[in-house]
């Protein structure tokens, strides 16, 4: 190689950067590492429609605020909600981490994904100035970071990708996402599930961050111990029917069985709809290797028990890469490899 094609190629990888552009949170990587991982959050004035606040800083907002600022999550089930607000927030982040424009951009999102859909994230990270933008399917990118070898090769391997927004079901063979399901039962589900129950069957309303907090601590899908299932977590928020703060008290079994147990089941349902269109050849390599869980569903406690318990597959979680990371990961390793992955990109269908 000469210098000159050394110097091009240098400065290309300098002005690329890898996007898990998530419901829950957007995480970006350049030079080899995560260089932003905050929740995809925006707070702005409503008057001026300047952003005052993104990320975390947001998010400490939530049910915070005066009638002037309102707090948006600009992302819906994995895909753009608010297009120029994402290139507003995916500009600030950028901002932070560079001052090197344009960029060329890669950015992960859903299998279930419509053309349209596509569309709207290509046309968000155009208004953020991105040079060149590339997709790649987030069950593709945790395969690659589990095991960037089995990607490309014959043997199946099958990501069962637990996001904020979606739950992304695929079996991969070749460099190919054979056979997937995606849903919208994912974290955020979770979190939503717990603020309705607190309503419906306690009579009280309680914020987003507390639901989290109560998901984080005790909730589970399966057996965990003793001490776990005699124990129980408090939650804060406003009695309905006293009109005042209150506390209340939830046992961890009942946020398992009343709470979390349906949507779990849904996403066992769709593990079972994608092997169901898988050939023999490849559930002869599940079968053998089972599936692996990704996302920051993986870290549920008890999940891959119940998995294995209702599909009678082995269950792995990865242990060299952190599971709320592997999407990014598997996407910063594409981007550092470019020519040996471009196969695993999105292929744009053409004009008609």
């Amino acid at each position: 190689m000469s210098f000159w094609s050394f110097f091009k190629n240098f400065k290309s990888f300098r002005n690329s950067i890898a996007i898990d552009l998530g419901t829950a949170n957007t995480l970006i990587w350049k030079d080899g590492q995560i260089v932003v991982n905050e929740p995809t959050i925006v707070a702005f004035e409503k008057n001026t429609e300047r952003i005052i606040a993104c990320g975390q800083d947001a998010k400490t907002m939530l049910g915070r605020t005066s009638g002037n600022k309102e707090i948006i999550e600009p992302m819906k089930g994995g895909v753009v909600a608010k297009p120029y607000v994402v290139a507003d927030m995916l500009k600030i982040h950028i901002n932070e981490i560079s001052s090197i424009k344009p960029y060329n951009m890669l950015v992960c999102c859903p299998c279930g994904a419509s053309e349209s859909e596509q569309i709207n994230i290509r046309e968000a990270c155009e208004k953020a100035e991105a040079k060149n933008i590339d997709l790649l399917f987030e069950p593709m990118a945790s395969a690659i970071a589990i095991n960037k070898e089995s990607v490309l090769g014959s043997q199946a391997i099958m990501i069962v990708d637990i996001g904020g927004g979606t739950t992304e079901v695929a079996v991969i063979s070749l460099g190919e996402i054979v056979s997937h399901e995606s849903i919208k039962v994912a974290g955020n589900y979770f979190t939503q599930a717990i603020i309705d129950y607190c309503m419906q069957e306690k009579k009280v309303s309680i914020g987003v961050n507390d639901a989290e907090r109560i998901k984080h601590i005790a909730g589970s899908a399966y057996y965990v111990d003793d001490k776990f299932e005699k124990s129980k977590v408090q939650g804060y928020g406003n009695s309905i029917v006293e009109g005042r703060p209150i506390e209340i008290s939830l046992p961890n079994i009942e946020i398992r069985n009343n709470i979390l147990d349906k949507p779990i089941q849904e996403i066992i349902k769709a593990i079972k709809e994608t092997l169901k269109k898988t050939s023999p050849e490849l559930s002869e390599d599940i079968f053998k290797n089972g599936l692996w869980l990704t996302g920051g569903g993986a870290l549920l406690k008890g999940l891959d028990e119940k998995i294995r318990e209702e599909i009678k597959l082995s269950v792995n979680i990865p242990t060299e890469v952190n599971p709320l990371h592997a999407v990014i990961t598997g996407a910063g390793t594409v981007l550092d490899n470019i020519e040996r992955y471009r196969n695993v990109l999105i292929k744009r269908k053409p004009m008609t």
